[in-house]
């Protein structure tokens, strides 16, 4: 379920919703479980994620089925993109670029 607050401007109220991905970066700046330790260095649990959906979606537009038991939709609800395989991509680069210095 996704959080979601409320911005109001002067003409109308709009809801925004949070993805889980963007949850996921807020809680861990607050709770040690939403982080993970690798090779000794403590990250936050959503560009764990991140990277992992980013591999697995490459190979997914290039007709490569990550596990059997990977889903699309999944990454979709997760990061909130949408899209042809192509632009889910450039989206996810995107969301990559911005959360590490490539």
């Amino acid at each position: 379920m996704c959080a979601s607050y409320l911005r109001h401007d002067k003409t109308r109220t709009m809801k925004t919703q949070l993805t889980p991905f963007q949850l996921d970066l807020v809680m861990a700046g607050f709770d040690p479980s939403y982080s993970k330790v690798i090779n000794g260095v403590e990250i936050p649990r959503a560009h764990f994620n991140l990277i992992v959906a980013r591999q697995d979606l490459y190979k997914w537009a290039k007709g490569i089925r990550p596990n059997p038991s990977w889903k699309v939709g999944d990454v979709k609800k997760y990061f909130g993109i949408n899209g042809r395989p192509d632009s889910m991509v450039e989206q996810i680069d995107q969301l990559f670029a911005e959360h590490f210095s490539v």
